[in-house]
């Protein structure tokens, strides 16, 4: 419903199910980016706009000082792996500041306005 994927799309969606946020926030700035170059973006960019507004809720979104700096939480690198499993990564963080980035550049929103 929030738009963040599992970390594997064969992954059984159940609640125990790590989400990505790692892929959504990189998702939101491919649809993003996406919507410029095709007729009709409207739809990747009404998509990029719902899974930005899922990664700024309290569920994905750190409150300051917190999850070691790291701005999002909930990422998964690779759970056969047993590696970065619900936690903080960097190109999670990057892309999802790129994402913001390309939406605020679209609205026209300055970041002095914020």
């Amino acid at each position: 419903a929030d738009l963040i994927p599992l970390w594997d799309y064969d992954a059984p969606d159940t609640d125990e199910t790590p989400r990505d946020a790692s892929a959504a926030s990189i998702t939101a700035a491919a649809f993003i980016e996406l919507s410029t170059m095709v007729e009709d973006g409207s739809k990747y960019f009404g998509y990029a706009e719902k899974i930005l507004r899922s990664l700024s809720n309290e569920t994905y979104l750190a409150a300051v000082g917190t999850n070691q700096g790291f701005i999002l939480k909930h990422s998964t690198g690779s759970l056969p792996n047993g590696s970065e499993i619900d936690v903080p990564l960097n190109y999670a963080d990057y892309y999802f500041l790129e994402g913001l980035s390309r939406y605020m550049d679209i609205k026209n929103i300055k970041y002095k306005d914020l």
